[in-house]
């Protein structure tokens, strides 16, 4: 950071606004800031700290003016990151009625080309934002920027303790102490509490092992492949089922389609009568577009002949009024020719005295306004003249009031001397007070404290009681939990039991499926063999008949032949080929019949040998399959088909309700051991905040009791030091003087503004009675001008009244009777123009109406010649198609819709009759298709329910062995997972143990102590052998002690302590200078400025040459150096000056101005 303007007022000893300009201050490099004790050089650090963090370096509380209710201060900066940016800050702080100050307003922006950016503008934000930019706490920037060469001589010789307390202070190395083995402790506390959570869930897992995954993956293996098998057999009956079905539906289908096309067939007539409906109304439709032309044809040429009569009337009438507008427009046009030129000239005499008219009644006007203006000019020459005595007389009161308020200002002034007593008086009161408040305020909070400790040692026995409390109730659910787990491993394996009773159930339940399909199989063969046998006697009767038919057949076979006999065919008998034919007509159709019978018997015998073939076939398949069944049954285990399955069943399930109540006990345990292990690990790490807590009450008492002390010694030395300055200056009370001095004050001021406003006032009056002076001899000008004017009007107006008498004559009112003969004169011409266009416009007109007229008579020959041509072809159509009327035409038409419906119906019948036609067809072809089902419907659904059912129950145990498998894969990641966190909580301790050994007492504080001493060393002795010419060099030895390398003498080493005033100051300075930028190297914003507060008057002659020497060799480095003294010796070295002169009596507070040796 560079500073680059500040504007301070009203802060400490300036009152007015001063302004300083660091830019032209520090263009050399070296500056001082000179005055004598008590001028403000300090101030001036003050109004820089009090800008940029909104206090003072020595933390004064009353830094406002005696004679100023506000203060403030405008901090203008620059700031080098990456480029350079340049800020200002501005804050105002204002005097309460109480005496205390407050922060009024702040406000930070970023000036950019001239404008300026706000950041930020309320004080806490300002306050933030500073700190930001700077990177530096309000005590480092004190550190940095102000030098107190004497502190750091101190240091220089400082060893051990005190230098390391020193140097924790100047780099915050407390973090590094106590505060970092708290935190360790309180991290190692915290991870035990992870330790003792994780322990108590290792417990839950403890009897849980890889082996019980294992052994429940091998019983989901087999309990799939039983499930496979059962799905496969499902899958073969439901498709037997299918097909069964889809027969049935079809054979429905067949019947319900035979019905349908039945109730077609009966529709076929009523189709017909559509179908012949729909021809009628094609030909009506044919020769109604022949009607319409016809009608249409008539209707215009009858509305032709309407329209014709109209057209002759309307001729007629505009003859007619032809005749009558020709004699009006010869009339008007007589008037034209002999009244118009005489009323043109008359018009035109009134017109010029109708002008002169007007110009008499403007003048009129105009004579009426100046002789009102003069009157008003008289009136305002009057009241100014009243006015101006007025003025004169308030001019001399206030002078007069003047004086007074001068007298009583002068009685109301206190000298600056007197006014600085009390004000120090005041400010020493007011530090008093706030002392003992503070004392006052922290001892109550000390036996606050006290007491807070107390109720913490009590809560603290409470918590340990309820630790060991709730550790006694774990013991006991701990053991409550090993006996329920003990009960139930007594428990026999329940999967095995389970796998047992559902392999018992599944036997006994194929054992019954088995009997069941042997029973159906069983009836089935007895109903093929008594459909055997009904085919059997159904086959002797054909065979019977079919030997009937043959024998007659024999009989007639000569018939027969001769039947089959063709002419030019030879007989098969005889060999002839020309036949006779022979025998009655009767004959011939019996030996038809005779061999149709024949034919059918031989078919119907085949039919019946097919179906024996076929019941035989399915007799014998049917107990083959029993025998298959049977065998399967004898195979199955005898002992699982003797247990009695319910009591299993019910054993079972006793047994799995017994576990599930020991697990939901088990759980409800688990469940109320993790609450007291949380109730546990709340009341551990209650117990250890409370046990931190006490440890950090009892060091805030130490701490309190220190700090109470050290106030009440402050208080001391304050109320000594206020009993001198009421010695001094003769003041019992400051704060009765101090009120009463701002009473002064007050009055003072209020009376030297009431002087400056008089002083005003009267100015003000002075100058108005000038300009009073001015404005009455303009207003006499003005009336002197409106007599002339008003004398010239009067003899003009008698001048255009003769005119006017001239022109007029005996017309009193000219303008009206202008104004008549022109609208007299307008008439005649429009009335005439009017007249001559409705005659033009009447002959175009009667010629339009004309040629309308004998269009219209053509038109309607030829409209009357259409009509008969049309009519004609009407009648010749009708003739065509065989239509005697017209009537017919409308009786058997018919809209498009109405026939597009009557189609639409026909198509649609049709359609339905093929639909059917090819559905059946469909269906006859899918049943020779479909295989013949050997079991009924019914045997085959409850099949497919049973085989659903006990595929179900399957799924079932394999979702229950999932679900387990689940459970337990679960349960070893998750105990996986907390024997790794187990690993890191271990680690973790492992390591905290060790860094609380580390960081027990200050031994890591010493050893960043070191390290930080070991940097600033090296920076300070190359300014030192810079500032020196390379006569001495800084270094430290082992045990961490500053040592002199005199370079002069060899380069050997000797004590700090042997260093005379001169060296010691150079010496400091360099460690002065090299802390001050490791101090810096905190900051974002590096400081290119630092001030020396030196007391250089204790210096002797050649102390002091030795000091100015080295600060000239360190004055062209980037960084400024600033000098606060007031010794006058060191004005001449310096060749930048900064003079702060005190406040005078009378002349305000101090001034600052800049000048160069």
């Amino acid at each position: 950071m560079k500073p680059i303007r500040m504007k301070i007022r009203g802060i400490n000893s300036f009152l007015e606004e001063q302004e300083i300009d660091f830019q032209a201050l520090s263009s050399q490099g070296l500056f001082g800031i000179f005055g004598p004790t008590g001028s403000g050089k300090s101030s001036i650090l003050d109004g820089m700290t009090l800008a940029l963090y909104g206090t003072t370096a020595r933390n004064s509380t009353n830094f406002i003016n005696v004679n100023a209710e506000r203060g403030t201060v405008e901090y203008t900066f620059s700031v080098k990151e990456k480029k350079e940016r340049i800020y200002q800050v501005f804050r105002s702080f204002k005097r309460s009625k109480e005496g205390a100050i407050r922060s009024h307003s702040a406000r930070f922006a970023e000036l950019t080309e001239g404008n300026a950016e706000i950041l930020a503008d309320k004080v806490s934000v300002v306050n933030e934002k500073c700190r930001e930019v700077l990177g530096l706490s309000k005590e480092d920037f004190f550190r940095t920027v102000v030098l107190p060469q004497g502190k750091f001589s101190e240091f220089l010789k400082l060893e051990g303790m005190e230098r390391n307390k020193m140097l924790e202070r100047l780099f915050h190395l407390e973090k590094y102490g106590e505060q970092m083995a708290v935190l360790v402790k309180e991290r190692a506390s915290l991870w035990n509490g992870k330790w003792q959570e994780k322990e108590g869930a290792m417990s839950r897992y403890q009897e849980i092992e890889q082996e019980d995954l294992q052994r429940l993956l091998k019983r989901e293996a087999e309990q799939k492949v039983l499930a496979s098998e059962k799905e496969e057999e499902l899958k073969e009956t439901r498709k037997r089922l299918e097909q069964g079905e889809k027969a049935a539906a079809l054979e429905a289908e067949y019947e319900a389609l035979c019905l349908e096309a039945g109730r077609q067939k009966e529709r076929e007539a009523e189709i017909q009568n559509l179908q012949n409906e729909e021809q009628m109304a094609e030909k009506a439709n044919a020769l109604k577009a022949f009607s319409k032309e016809a009608k249409e044809a008539e209707a215009d040429w009858t509305s032709a002949c309407k329209k014709q009569e109209l057209q002759r009337n309307m001729l007629e009438e505009k003859q007619k009024e032809e005749k009558e507008i020709k004699a009006v427009r010869q009339s008007l046009q007589t008037q034209v020719q002999e009244e118009l030129p005489a009323l043109q000239i008359e018009m035109e005499r009134l017109a010029e005295a109708a002008s002169l008219l007007t110009q008499l009644r403007r003048e009129e006007t105009g004579k009426k306004e100046t002789r009102e203006r003069l009157l008003q000019t008289a009136a305002r020459l009057e009241e100014s003249n009243l006015k101006m005595e007025k003025l004169l007389q308030d001019i001399e009161a206030r002078k007069a009031q003047k004086e007074q308020i001068a007298v009583e200002a002068e009685a109301n002034t206190v000298s600056a001397g007197k006014q600085q007593e009390i004000g120090e008086g005041y400010r020493l009161c007011g530090k008093v007070k706030e002392k003992t408040a503070r004392r006052e305020t922290l001892q109550t909070r000390l036996e606050e404290l006290v007491q807070k400790r107390q109720e913490s040692q009590k809560q603290y026995a409470v918590i340990k009681e309820q630790t060991e409390q709730k550790e006694k109730e774990r013991q006991v659910l701990e053991k409550e939990t090993k006996d329920l787990q003990k009960q139930q491993r007594a428990l026999p394996d329940a999967e095995k039991e389970t796998e047992y009773v559902l392999t018992v159930k599944a036997e006994q339940e194929k054992a019954r499926h088995l009997q069941q399909e042997i029973e159906e199989q069983e009836k089935q063969c007895r109903i093929y063999k008594k459909e055997q046998a009904e085919r059997k006697e159904e086959l002797e009767i054909c065979q019977k008949e079919k030997q009937i038919w043959e024998k007659r057949y024999l009989e007639h076979l000569a018939s027969i032949l001769a039947l089959e006999l063709r002419e030019g065919q030879p007989c098969p008998v005889c060999g002839s080929i020309h036949h006779e034919k022979s025998g009655a007509h009767f004959e011939q159709e019996e030996s038809s019949r005779i061999t149709t019978e024949k034919e059918k018997t031989e078919k119907k015998l085949q039919k019946v040998y097919a179906e024996i073939s076929r019941l035989e076939a399915l007799v014998k398949k049917g107990e083959e399959k029993a025998g298959e069944t049977m065998g399967s049954l004898q195979l199955l285990n005898k002992k699982w088909l003797e247990e009695n399955l319910p009591k299993l069943e019910e054993g079972l399930l006793e047994r799995r309700r017994l576990r599930t109540f020991l697990e939901e006990q088990l759980l409800l345990k688990e469940k109320s051991r993790e609450k007291l292990e949380e109730a546990l690990l709340d009341l551990q790490t209650k117990k250890t905040r409370a046990e931190a807590e006490q440890v950090h009450q009892t060091t805030r008492e130490q701490e309190m009791q220190e700090e109470i002390r050290l106030l009440k010694k402050e208080e001391e030395q304050e109320i000594q030091k206020l009993s001198e300055l009421k010695k001094k200056s003769q003041v019992q009370d400051f704060e009765i003087a101090y009120e009463n001095l701002q009473e002064k004050n007050r009055i003072r001021e209020e009376k030297q503004q009431q002087i400056k406003l008089l002083e005003a006032a009267i100015t003000a009056r002075v100058q108005n009675k000038e300009k009073g002076e001015g404005l009455i001899q303009g207003i006499k000008e003005e009336k002197a001008r409106l007599e002339i004017t008003l004398a010239k009007q009067t003899e003009r107006i008698e001048e255009l009244e003769k005119q006017v008498q001239a022109k007029a004559g005996s017309c009193k009112e000219p303008e009206k009777r202008c104004r008549e003969l022109r609208e007299k004169t307008e008439k005649i011409r429009k009335d005439y123009a009017e007249v001559q266009k409705r005659a033009e416009s009447l002959t175009r007109e009667l010629e339009a109406v004309s040629r309308d007229f004998a269009a219209g008579e053509a038109l309607l020959e030829a409209l009357e010649a259409e009509f008969c041509r049309k009519q004609k072809i009407l009648q010749e159509k009708m003739q065509e198609y065989g239509i005697a009327e017209e009537s017919w035409i409308v009786l058997y038409q018919r809209e498009e819709d109405q026939l597009l419906q009557l189609r639409k119906q026909i198509e649609t019948y049709r359609e339905t009759c093929m639909k059917l036609q090819v559905r059946l067809e469909e269906i006859q072809k899918q049943r020779r298709v479909l295989p013949t089902l050997e079991i009924p419907l019914k045997v085959l659904k409850e099949k497919v329910r049973s085989l659903e059912e006990e595929n179900a129950g399957g799924n079932r145990e394999l979702g229950s062995l999932k679900q387990q498998i689940c459970h337990l894969t679960k349960a070893l990641k998750e105990k996986e997972k907390l024997e790794t966190e187990q690993k890191e909580i271990l680690h973790k301790l492992d390591i905290l143990a060790e860094l609380e050994g580390l960081f027990r007492g200050k031994r890591f504080v010493e050893y960043v102590s070191r390290y930080y001493l070991e940097y600033v060393s090296r920076e300070a002795n190359v300014q030192l052998k810079e500032m020196t010419g390379g006569s001495y060099g800084l270094e430290t030895d082992g045990n961490g002690l500053f040592i002199i390398r005199d370079y002069k003498n060899g380069g050997v080493s000797r004590p700090a302590s042997t260093l005379s005033g001169g060296e010691t100051f150079m010496a400091s300075l360099a460690l002065a200078l090299a802390l001050s930028s490791q101090i810096q190297m905190k900051g974002a914003a590096p400081l290119e400025f630092f001030f020396l507060d030196e007391g250089f008057g204790t210096l002797d002659e050649s102390c002091l040459e030795v000091v100015m020497e080295a600060l000239e060799k360190i004055r062209n480095r980037k960084r400024s150096v600033g000098i606060i003294t007031h010794v006058e010796e060191i004005k001449a070295r310096i060749p930048m000056h900064l003079i702060v002169e005190p406040a005078r009596l009378g002349e305000g507070g101090s001034k600052v101005r800049i000048e160069e040796a």
